[in-house]
């Protein structure tokens, strides 16, 4: 039976908990956009727009002279790399651009795998660690220290069912956009059961939120571009909307989902209320 829930009551509880927890809930939800969110994110886009304006005023360039000009000039810019190969310098050179090539796609290949090592052994983990206290926080005043809940309590089961969350959802994301943002939102609610139940099975964790969201995807996609205005604020204002408010905010909101979806609300009564 599929759970009824509303965008306003989720957001009420959570706006709820986060004024009576505010700095709490403020400190992990920085802590986790520090460390797992964003980190390793390199600036490529500048650089490439860079080089696509670099070309596009080469070939201005090229357009205003006149064809003769143009031959002459391929003429020679042949002619001087043919003189360049032929050279000692170029013997001598080109062994030292091979290698450095090669160098920088082994440092390259070296920095992927250790930010994929960090996300799978420490990033993900601690995320399940950050879910749970997010949940707890509807109930009382969680510690600190169920963040680090997930590295002592079933570490390899959550390690791997967060893994294999993770590559279902990419493997899906390599046939088409949709069916990769789908099952996005079929697992989406993983981290919070591991959360809860970290000896739980992967296969059995992942039917367990696929059974969950049947039914819920739409709704919770509506739930997240509810929050756009506040990512556009918190961008605009260099995050600090979103370090201050929107960022433990939208983490809340989705414990309580979870929490609404899983009956925990009517389990244990009434939300926290000091």
């Amino acid at each position: 039976m599929e759970k009824a829930w509303t965008r306003r009551e989720l957001k009420e509880k959570s706006k709820t908990i986060l004024g009576m927890q505010y700095w709490r809930m403020v400190l992990v939800a920085f802590i986790v956009s520090v460390l797992c969110s964003g980190s390793f994110v390199t600036d490529s886009v500048p650089s490439m727009l860079s080089d696509q304006s670099t070309e596009l005023i080469q070939t201005h360039v090229m357009q205003q002279d006149s064809a003769s000009q143009k031959t002459e000039v391929v003429k020679k810019g042949k002619q001087k790399l043919k003189n360049f190969k032929n050279s000692k310098e170029f013997q001598k050179t080109f062994p030292a651009i091979v290698i450095s090539f090669i160098a920088v796609i082994v440092m390259g290949m070296i920095v992927v795998g250790f930010t994929i090592l960090i996300i799978v052994f420490v990033c993900n983990p601690f995320s399940v660690g950050a879910a749970r206290f997010m949940s707890m926080g509807f109930e009382k005043k969680p510690k600190f220290k169920e963040l680090f809940f997930a590295f002592d309590h079933e570490y390899r089961n959550v390690v791997d069912t967060m893994f294999l969350r993770s590559l279902y959802t990419f493997l899906w994301s390599l046939l088409f956009i949709i069916p990769g943002i789908v099952k996005k939102y079929e697992y989406r609610m993983v981290p919070y059961i591991l959360a809860q139940t970290p000896d739980m099975n992967k296969k059995q964790a992942l039917a367990l939120s696929s059974q969950m969201m049947h039914g819920q995807k739409w709704n919770a996609f509506v739930l997240d571009l509810s929050f756009l205005g506040w990512r556009i604020l918190s961008g605009i204002t260099l995050g600090l909307v979103g370090t201050f408010y929107a960022s433990p905010y939208i983490h809340l909101t989705n414990a309580s989902l979870y929490r609404t979806l899983q009956g925990l609300d009517e389990q244990y009564g009434n939300i926290y209320i000091g």
